[in-house]
């Protein structure tokens, strides 16, 4: 029987709990985390922009699930420091865990540019449950919003403030809406439903300066231009929780650093999810933190398993759309690109006989199949791909 302590109540650290409990009844499982919430899905706070949304509709999983399954979920605690030459982490109550085994999966923070303003009111970042709640308070006496960054949720940000009536524009600084995991075409396509929203995107700005008195008013675009916006959401990336007290050398880079077994620079200590570097690479991606949650999982409990760095994916759900982008879409010298003739925009790249990158519209079984083809690197004719795509 091990003590296994988890820092992080997100997806990664829950899927490591419950991976650990299904194939093992008697350890111990503690997972610490510094909301005051049970676990739930960040990627519909979003969607909770446009009504109001309970936790209990947000959860992972039931409230009920950790006693059941005798996992002890802390709440609203924080990790101030690990001994691991006690196997000791210290907690922000004064108390501490021993541990066998520990996990940190402490996620990542938003990151917000060093711009003029930003400590104003109503200038925002989305990346909690508080945070939804707050800008949903706060926009009730707005009409003007700037979004920074044109990445999924800064979009998803914007359709739903849109749909609540406001006055909503997109400052995006490159040429089209997320160039790496869409070419020009698809970009257009997701363009043109925003613009029906009413959502109004600018390529190429950003926002240099926010001004206001107390609470911002308006912002500056590159162009020296001045624009209206009662409240400012930034979604322009994330900064892994690296800040962590410890008498060992744990090894940093953008995150902590990882081998393909999860494992740190500390014997017995994991790190998954958004605070985990693998390859030079922070994911920051959910179905990447569900993966090595699982393969941190599988070695704590002496499986063996190793984390292949998989294809880049994304998928939109939202705007009256289904999109789906997998691999690389513009890799160099391919052997050819073919697109669908479907009522949809489809595309698969092929490089050396193989499917390495593609953009599905409106069809999630073929997405799913792409997906999978591209993964375990199954050549395919150009006869086999071009009736796939129609």
């Amino acid at each position: 029987m091990k003590n296994i302590v988890i820092i992080g109540s997100g997806v990664g650290g829950l899927t490591v709990a419950q991976t650990i409990r299904a194939s093992d009844s008697e350890s111990d499982i503690t997972i610490v985390g510094a909301e005051d919430f049970y676990p739930y899905n960040r990627i519909k706070l979003s969607k909770s922009l446009e009504k109001d949304v309970t936790e209990d509709e947000l959860l992972i999983k039931p409230k009920s699930w950790y006693l059941e399954n005798n996992i002890m979920l802390l709440k609203g605690i924080s990790m101030k420091s690990i001994s691991s030459s006690e196997k000791k982490v210290y907690l922000s109550n004064g108390k501490s865990l021993k541990y066998d085994k520990l996990v940190l999966a402490s996620g990542a923070k938003s990151f917000v540019p060093p711009v003029e303003g930003v400590d104003l009111k109503g200038v925002f970042s989305l990346r909690t449950l508080d945070d939804s709640w707050a800008i949903r308070d706060y926009m009730v006496n707005v009409q003007n919003v700037l979004v920074v960054g044109g990445g999924v949720l800064g979009l998803e940000n914007a359709y739903s403030l849109a749909k609540q009536g406001k006055k909503v524009a997109v400052a995006e600084m490159a040429d089209w809406l997320m160039p790496k995991q869409l070419d020009r075409e698809a970009s257009e396509i997701l363009e043109s439903k925003l613009r029906d929203a009413g959502v109004e995107i600018m390529f190429g700005a950003s926002a240099s300066k926010l001004l206001g008195g107390d609470s911002v008013e308006s912002y500056e675009t590159s162009d020296g231009k001045q624009h209206p916006a009662e409240m400012v959401i930034f979604s322009t990336g994330i900064r892994p929780n690296t800040d962590i007290e410890i008498d060992a050398e744990l090894e940093t880079n953008r995150g902590i650093v990882v081998n393909s077994k999860m494992e740190t620079s500390v014997e017995d200590i994991y790190a998954v999810g958004d605070v985990a570097e693998f390859d030079g690479r922070v994911y920051g991606l959910w179905s990447i933190s569900t993966l090595q949650a699982k393969v941190a999982a599988e070695n704590i409990l002496g499986i063996g398993s190793e984390f292949k760095d998989g294809s880049p994916m994304m998928s939109l759900n939202s705007f009256g759309l289904y999109l789906f982008s997998v691999g690389n879409i513009s890799p160099e010298n391919p052997d050819y690109t073919l697109t669908g003739d479907g009522p949809s925009y489809r595309k698969v790249v092929v490089k050396d006989s193989m499917p390495v990158g593609g953009i599905i519209f409106d069809d999630a079984n073929k997405a799913i199949a792409l997906k999978r083809m591209i993964e375990k690197g199954q050549a395919a004719s150009r006869e086999e791909l071009e009736a796939f795509l129609k």
